[in-house]
């Protein structure tokens, strides 16, 4: 058994995690090994009999460590560490692991059938479509099926949003952006067992396991840092192939897209929802298009003339400050307050979670109110993010007193103004007193 449940909390005895909403932690090779043999056991094992499977032959463990290895086990494993409900004390015994019982859970019947898929759940709504977990019927795949709302199928720019992110996901193939499988119209069968409208379009997709919104404040900076760049370069592939998404947020990065048990929760990650993306050179008008929370000034201000891929960039440094802080940047409220805001300075970083320095800069220049004060490219992006993580290991390294790396020293000019000189960067030598050899 690699993964267990317990209440609420989920242990990948493989990798030794143990995760529950809102937090996680990290087991020792040892508590692992106390967890996997009291699995093992369905009746109470005594301490000595733990002391000898976990512990062997090794000299200088006691009674008591077994003890102490428990009450540390239990504050990771148990809601309630003080009152236990699962990691039982059996006294004049020993202990007991009580695994909840495993009651088989039923196929979902389905709600109705659409095209080649049958509808199981409803498992999302937006402004304008309704999200449907569902399995494809010959192969038994689970899918997502997004179908258009019925107050929406006036709406002419409804229906082109619907092809046009049909278009969009159809024409980039990355394996961070979500996958196109299917599209066609509610028929008439369908309408009479769905309710929808006959001839309302709806998309297949990969089905998610969540989205980034469920996890505001909540990542470690190794998580997140992995999350940007994969971000960043889904971005850079979408404007490669000039489509500007124009709606980045939170909300649109899933994740668990096609991963088994025992993934990190933020692995299989997907840009989705190209419902208002458009075409690099596409200069139009009209309503605006967007998250205001996340929107760039020059899309609240409807300036499309200056809309491009440093637009998405934006987007995506707001998304980075709502992960990094909990909240969005510009939380004004109501959205009215949002789009009429002007522009005021970014607040203070208020960082939720341990941060490289540099992290705030990056993070500004991101959501500069400028276009060209922003990175031009998601690539430029990406590049300076990885940076912040050499500044880290650098100022790790001093800390730990050892020999630092110099900056690279720009190439110095011949004397006699020729090509200039390439010399490697010179590192500085353990036996110096000062670290830096410039």
């Amino acid at each position: 058994m690699s993964t267990l449940t317990l209440g609420d909390r989920r242990i990948h005895l493989d990798q030794r995690w143990v995760v529950w909403p809102g937090g996680e932690a990290k087991l020792t090779e040892t508590e692992a090994a106390l967890l996997r043999y009291l699995v093992a056991r369905d009746e109470p094992s005594s301490r000595e009999d733990l002391l000898s499977a976990v512990w062997g032959a090794a000299s200088g463990i006691r009674i008591r460590t077994v003890d102490t290895s428990v009450r540390r086990l239990r504050k990771k494993i148990e809601a309630d560490p003080v009152q236990p409900i699962f990691l039982l004390t059996v006294y004049g015994v020993g202990y007991r692991l009580v695994l909840p019982e495993t009651v088989p859970t039923p196929a979902p019947q389905p709600f109705a059938a659409l095209g080649p898929f049958d509808l199981l759940d409803l498992v999302g709504r937006g402004a304008s479509s309704e999200v449907w977990s569902a399995t494809h019927r010959r192969s038994n795949t689970r899918v997502a099926v997004k179908i258009m709302n019925g107050r929406h199928l006036a709406d002419a720019s409804a229906s082109t949003a619907v092809l046009r992110e049909a278009r969009a996901a159809a024409s980039l193939d990355h394996p961070n952006i979500v996958r196109l499988l299917d599209l066609g119209e509610v028929g008439t069968r369908a309408s009479r067992a769905t309710g929808y409208k006959a001839g309302t379009p709806w998309l297949a997709m990969e089905l998610a396991g969540g989205a980034l919104s469920s996890f505001k404040g909540q990542l470690r900076w190794s998580e997140l840092r992995e999350v940007l760049l994969r971000a960043l370069d889904a971005l850079a592939h979408a404007h490669a192939r000039g489509v500007v998404h124009l709606d980045v947020k939170p909300g649109n990065l899933l994740v668990g897209c096609g991963v088994g048990e025992g993934a990190s929760r933020t692995a299989g990650l997907r840009l989705t929802d190209f419902g208002v993306a458009r075409a690099v050179d596409e200069r139009s008008s009209g309503s605006i298009a967007g998250t205001p929370h996340y929107m760039a000034p020059e899309q609240i201000r409807r300036a499309w003339r200056d809309i491009g891929p440093w637009t998405d960039i934006f987007g995506l440094g707001a998304t980075a400050w709502a992960l990094v802080t909990g909240r969005p940047p510009f939380d004004a409220g109501s959205t009215r307050a949002v789009l009429t805001r002007g522009w005021r300075p970014l607040p203070e970083l208020r960082a939720m979670m341990a941060t490289p320095e540099g992290l705030e800069d990056w993070l500004r220049r991101l959501m500069a109110r400028q276009p060209y004060d922003r990175f031009t490219r998601a690539a430029e992006a990406a590049e300076a993010l990885k940076a912040l993580r050499r500044t880290r290991e650098w100022s790790l390294m001093a800390v730990a007193g050892r020999p630092t790396p110099c900056p690279p020293r720009p190439c110095a000019p011949s004397p006699a103004g020729g090509t200039p000189s390439r010399r490697p960067p010179r590192y500085s030598s353990p036996t110096r007193a000062s670290p830096c050899c410039h």
